[in-house]
């Protein structure tokens, strides 16, 4: 779906930005999830390792995806591409297996938003993560040896992201029992969490 195709306004710096983030996805296992989910990135400002990075997806605008681009790191921009790839992919899981999460009654609390989310909210979350949190985990491993700076941030981010799911595992638990056709969850967070994928 994505081509590659870059922008008229888009600087040299930020098309690279974006194609080293792409080359990271599609040497992991996770590529595949970008590239049948996403048509679009529309490139927000710039932003250094110390800025709050934004991203997200636009429902009118199907498979497009926002998000600030962190030039020193290819793999953080690849982790927020992949992030809003799995909520594009998600959607599209929910609608071809017909399964209609609760929206409107926040039931589960999402230490991503230090509030109580609905059924739907959490579980966008909670498979999000969870896909970010392996691609970080073969990140981690695959430039360890050769590039101990990103390595060290990459591994700050997917201990942080861990933890969080880890805290919530009875809640995905819940919410699995509750809705069938998201029996892999507890499975994919548990697998998400595991130090021995690094």
């Amino acid at each position: 779906m994505f081509d590659d195709e870059v922008g008229r306004d888009t600087t040299p710096e930020i098309a690279a930005g974006i194609a080293a983030a792409r080359r990271s996805l599609n040497a992991s296992q996770y590529g595949s999830i970008f590239s049948a989910s996403v048509g679009i990135v529309v490139a927000l400002r710039p932003i250094s390792l110390t800025d709050t990075a934004t991203s997200f997806t636009n429902p009118s605008v199907s498979g497009s995806v926002y998000c600030n681009i962190l030039h020193e790191i290819p793999a953080l921009i690849a982790r927020d591409l992949l992030h809003e790839a799995t909520h594009c992919w998600f959607n599209n899981y929910l609608a071809a297996t017909g399964v209609a999460l609760e929206r409107s009654v926040p039931k589960f609390h999402s230490p991503w938003k230090q509030a109580a989310r609905p059924a739907f909210g959490f579980a966008h979350s909670v498979i999000s993560f969870s896909i970010v949190c392996l691609y970080l985990a073969g990140e981690v491993n695959m430039c360890k040896e050769s590039d101990d700076y990103t390595a060290r941030v990459l591994k700050v981010l997917l201990d942080r992201e861990r933890e969080r799911l880890a805290s919530v595992c009875d809640d995905i638990d819940i919410l699995a029992a509750e809705y069938p056709a998201l029996e892999f969850l507890p499975r994919l967070t548990h697998e998400a969490t595991s130090k021995q994928t690094i």
